[in-house]
């Protein structure tokens, strides 16, 4: 049916399961609403007139309420969740929490709800899959079992973060001018020396021309690197073989090293050359705990930075970010200043380690401690921005 409306009626529509769903211009919403219903009585299987909603520039659907008043005038689409939606959804989280158990309806339910506010308000959608992986564990036939350790870890952040999540603003002429323009690109690395215990970290920036922190005559690179030890490293839950948990660190690091509004609005294609790393950053999820929380941290983090990221491979001798990992940064600049002359050691930003907290409650005030710019409104359950610009460490 809905190909039907499309390729021989017009009408711009979709399904989700049963439901359909009309986005007509507001001259055309009536009209095709009436053709999708007309053709349904043709066909011998009408709809149901009392589910029927009228055409409206806001819509609510699951919760979530998509308004598009500000479209006509700015090309500006807003969703959110509806008035108490997050805040009951954060009441049935701690409801399970203090009853110690959960059953296989508890989840599939909270599962559903949450993928669509997640994945719909706010930047909340990667950040969402580490969360709802944990609730697929719970397998049909479960009917009261104990909340495994993995589960609550999730059930605790999503308390937390929740009712902190913005509006999902979706402006059609800031993507288009985005479109327009070049993508900032990373180059991240990490390497481990099983001997010494020692770690090294680097990550390479370009800024297209236009960009801010880019020259005035065109692009410009920035760098960063430096080695770490165990004892900078409580969080990780072992002492060797660390080097997937390194590069997740190296990969999490540039979106903390700079200022909050460097990437917000850009498009970003960041290359990562550990397989294992790359599929955690995309998936927003790790089995391993310490893992876990470094992707955690970008994702909570990524909620104010708000960077477009399009993680991609790179194959380790293609990857610049090798060199100041291993600290082998005269070897960099000789790489990078012959096409970019006007590179040199002085283009450097401090190496910001991000906020790995394994305590999920407390997670998303020591990320957002990093952006001294954003502070919790006492209350309100959002977060807001002073206007403030962070210092570089």
């Amino acid at each position: 049916m809905v190909h039907f409306l499309r390729r021989r009626c017009g009408v711009c529509a979709t399904h989700y399961f049963d439901d359909y769903c009309v986005v007509e211009p507001t001259f055309a919403g009536v009209s095709g609403q009436q053709t999708l219903i007309l053709l349904h009585r043709l066909i011998g299987i009408p709809l149901s007139a009392e589910k029927h909603e009228p055409a409206s520039p806001s819509f609510l659907f699951l919760g979530v309420l998509t308004d598009f008043g500000r479209f006509a005038r700015q090309r500006i689409v807003m969703m959110k969740a509806k008035k108490g939606r997050a805040a009951a959804i954060a009441a049935t989280l701690a409801a399970i929490l203090v009853a110690g158990f959960i059953t296989h309806g508890q989840a599939a339910s909270l599962r559903g709800k949450l993928q669509f506010l997640l994945c719909t308000a706010g930047w909340g959608a990667r950040l969402g899959r580490s969360m709802l992986t944990a609730f697929a564990a719970v397998r049909r036939g479960d009917r009261r079992i104990p909340i495994p350790h993995h589960l609550r870890a999730s059930i605790q952040f999503l308390i937390a973060i929740v009712e902190l999540l913005p509006p999902r603003i979706i402006d059609f002429r800031a993507m288009a001018r985005a479109a327009a323009r070049r993508s900032v690109v990373i180059w991240s690395d990490a390497m481990w020396e099983e001997g010494t215990k020692l770690g090294g970290l680097g990550f390479v920036v370009y800024f297209p021309p236009g960009h801010p922190m880019a020259s005035t005559w065109g692009g410009r690179f920035i760098y960063s690197s430096r080695f770490v030890g165990l004892s900078e490293l409580g969080f990780l839950e072992r002492d060797h073989s660390l080097i997937g948990q390194l590069e997740l660190i190296a990969a999490a690091a540039p979106y903390v090293s700079f200022p909050v509004e460097t990437f917000q609005g850009w498009d970003v294609l960041h290359f990562i050359d550990n397989t294992s790393a790359l599929y955690g950053m995309v998936k927003g999820y790790s089995s391993r705990p310490d893992s876990l929380a470094i992707i955690r941290a970008f994702h909570v983090a990524n909620l104010a930075v708000r960077a477009n990221v399009w993680f991609n491979y790179v194959a380790s001798k293609a990857n610049v970010a090798d060199l100041p990992s291993r600290g082998a940064i005269a070897e960099m600049i000789g790489c990078i200043a012959s096409f970019s002359s006007g590179f040199s050691e002085k283009d450097e930003v401090a190496f910001v380690m991000p906020a790995c907290s394994r305590d999920v409650d407390a997670i998303w005030s020591e990320v957002m401690a990093q952006f001294p710019g954003y502070r919790p409104s006492v209350g309100s359950g959002r977060h807001e921005r002073s206007g403030g610009r962070r210092r570089q460490r």
